[in-house]
């Protein structure tokens, strides 16, 4: 998807990573989150029509794991003789460093040889000390430090440069299911690049096309569905316009995760944007508002909660990431209504048992629900996704969803035991029909 516009730093970059792959260049990719790292080597893989092996690691990963694929990827290469690509992701997250150091720079592992024409390709993220951190130990990423014959063959991957981000946004655009005569494609851009630009500058969240995925996939959703009750003008209608839709997603996707005290500020900067979008005079704000009260209208009212329009926001947002499986986390103090929000969308959301008609019409919602603590560990979350993938395929027809309490807790006990959720819910960009739905509880921020 990143590859919707083939840009020249793109170009530079592919083709330095297929010289580097077929010179026997031993590659160990280093880049932020969402730098692209992960995309390069399955479009390569791609475009070279050879088979791609891929292996998540995570803290959970263990060397039978390893072991296992290898003896897959050997058989395979020994027995056909046609080129393939083995990739390892963020390898320093696991503390088998000297196990990815043995495959890149010997190519064995044990007692196993990789052939000649199995090519093999490893990305991690890179040891940086948080901005302003008291100690050099607070680091952006929970990694391990790679071995210094490892770090001889670092290979840095920079985002996409600004000049071309404009580019790719509406290249991801044409390619979607988003039809440019309900959306203007030139004004949504705009607003998602606006909204990028926005993140960078006032806070500390990592922003990258991923999101603008997201933001994509959001009105997709919206143009596709009748989301709207019934008893209210349905979506593409007179009054809940396809703009509405643009709105929403910007909301989802960027403008949540700003504190109060720069939601005027965000609304400030993109109002240009939205002025190109909608010829209404609604501010940004004012039109959430209004299209999140339309999709909670349908929800029963009970005197246990306060439907606040920050209860209302949050009950939205998660009504559209768990019907997308966009994961989401809901991070704030004890008494933020955190759990009961989610309490809320599993009562109404019963398939055919649902209380209200507008709720029949979706699937009805499986919960796997887990209490994290601070000796929370990665074998329990592997149980966990591995449960719930198992229950979505003997029953297609509900939607199951994973839900994590005190995520805080886990990762402050063990460092080590969040690190698997990056391999299941990567699945949720790459493989949306396989993956699960999943909702994070938070009171402290996460990695």
């Amino acid at each position: 998807e990143l590859f919707a516009v083939l840009t020249p730093s793109v170009f530079c970059t592919l083709m330095e990573l297929h010289f580097r792959l077929f010179s026997g260049v031993p590659i160990v990719m280093i880049g932020d989150t969402g730098a692209g790292k992960t995309l390069l080597v399955r479009y390569l893989a791609q475009l070279l029509d050879i088979p791609l092996h891929v292996l998540d690691v995570h803290a959970g990963t263990s060397r039978r794991e390893v072991f296992g694929l290898m003896t897959h990827v050997v058989a395979e290469a020994t027995a056909n003789k046609k080129n393939s690509l083995l990739f390892f992701d963020e390898i320093n997250t696991s503390s088998e460093v000297d196990l990815f150091k043995e495959l890149l720079c010997d190519r064995q592992c044990g007692n196993l040889y990789l052939p000649h024409n199995v090519g093999i390709v490893v990305a991690c993220n890179p040891l940086l000390v948080k901005k302003g951190a008291c100690s050099p130990s607070e680091l952006v990423y929970r990694v391990y430090p790679l071995s210094p014959s490892v770090r001889f063959f670092e290979w840095p991957i920079f985002p996409v440069r600004s000049s071309e981000e404009r580019d790719i946004v509406l290249g991801l655009i044409a390619k979607s299911a988003i039809d440019a005569n309900v959306v203007r494609s030139e004004a949504f851009a705009e607003l998602v690049l606006v909204s990028t630009q926005f993140l960078r500058e006032y806070s500390d969240h990592v922003v990258s096309f991923r999101d603008a995925v997201r933001a994509i996939r959001i009105v997709e959703y919206f143009c596709r569905s009748s989301l709207v009750p019934s008893q209210a003008p349905r979506f593409p209608g007179s009054s809940f316009k396809s703009d509405d839709a643009c709105v929403m997603a910007i909301f989802l996707v960027y403008a949540a995760r700003l504190p109060s005290k720069d939601r005027e500020k965000f609304q400030a900067s993109v109002s240009t944007a939205l002025s190109r979008l909608r010829k209404s005079a609604e501010t940004f704000w004012s039109a959430v508002a209004r299209i999140v009260g339309v999709l909670t209208e349908s929800f029963t009212k009970n005197s246990h909660i306060a439907y606040t329009p920050a209860f209302r926001e949050t009950l939205a947002g998660l009504m559209l990431c768990v019907q997308l499986k966009l994961p989401v986390f809901l991070i704030g103090p004890p008494g933020t209504s955190k759990s009961q929000a989610y309490s809320a969308l599993f009562s109404h959301f019963r398939g055919s048992n649902s209380v209200s008609e507008f709720f029949r019409g979706f699937r009805a919602i499986q919960p796997f629900t887990f209490q994290c603590s601070a000796t929370t560990q990665p074998s329990a979350l592997v149980d966990l996704f591995t449960a719930g993938t198992r229950f979505q395929a003997q029953a297609p027809n509900i939607l199951v969803c994973v839900v994590l309490e005190e995520v805080g807790l886990a990762a402050s006990g063990s460092p080590d035991a969040l690190k698997v959720l990056h391999a299941f819910l990567e699945k949720n960009q790459y493989n949306p029909a396989e993956a699960l739905s999943f909702i994070g509880i938070s009171n402290v921020d996460l990695d």
